[in-house]
């Protein structure tokens, strides 16, 4: 699922990268081994000494790190996925935000801020329209909590990515 949708986003151009709180570079190398693509990696890293080197502390570091992106990115949209409510926060800085698996309380968060779940369209156009954006835009609208795309498997992102990736916006 998700090697293989990184891996179609890669060999279609997009850039790739991976932001976590837990999981450490050399555990993400060895999963997405697979995928031959260069990787962009921001997650926390354990040292020889046994300490903990934490640049990606919490949500609000992983906010702070698709906003740089989004910033600097202009050509094509930021997506980013995530399954928990320590991603909440990025996936609505993000240009799209999926929020994939079944965490409970990331729904129930999102619900109580007025953010919206909605599915996740089958282009990523009509996620950017949906957002505000104007036609081949990648800024959200700044007065909207936003929405958050929901998927229920990988395989369904990349259909969505690829929707336009092989067309671009």
């Amino acid at each position: 699922g998700c090697a293989s949708t990184l891996g179609s986003a890669s060999a279609a151009g997009s850039r790739l990268g991976v932001l976590s709180i837990n999981w450490s570079p050399p555990l993400i190398r060895a999963t997405l081994s697979p995928l031959a693509a260069p990787l962009e990696l921001w997650c926390n890293e354990l040292q020889p000494d046994g300490s903990i080197v934490l640049p990606v502390p919490g949500a609000a570091a992983k906010r702070a790190r698709i906003a740089a992106l989004v910033d600097a990115v202009c050509a094509r949209p930021v997506v980013y996925v995530g399954d928990s409510p320590t991603d909440l926060l990025a996936i609505l800085e993000a240009d799209v935000g999926v929020l994939i698996g079944e965490s409970a309380s990331a729904r129930l968060i999102a619900r109580r801020f007025g953010v919206r779940i909605a599915p996740l369209p089958p282009s990523l156009r009509e996620c950017l329209a949906a957002r505000g954006a104007q036609e081949g835009e990648v800024a959200a609208a700044a007065d909207s909590p936003g929405v958050v795309w929901e998927a229920g498997s990988w395989e369904e992102i990349r259909r969505c990515l690829l929707s336009e990736l092989q067309d671009p916006i």
